[in-house]
């Protein structure tokens, strides 16, 4: 996706997920891993780490 469509996206997920429902982002851009409340890295399918985040950016604040 290109980075216009791509935030709508997540705009649309973070709103889905500020009414209490779990969304699970899978991808390679390491651009949005600030706007997770829990960061999971997996490397040859297994877990490698396994970060809490106590202040996610809102999408809004990325620079794609």
């Amino acid at each position: 996706l290109d980075a216009h469509n791509s935030m709508e996206i997540m705009n649309l997920l973070e709103e889905i997920n500020d009414r209490g429902i779990t969304v699970v982002v899978v991808t390679h851009n390491g651009a949005l891993a600030p706007t997770a409340d829990v960061l999971i890295r997996m490397k040859s399918g297994k877990i490698e780490s396994f970060e809490e985040n106590p202040s996610p950016v809102p999408v809004q604040e990325l620079e794609w």
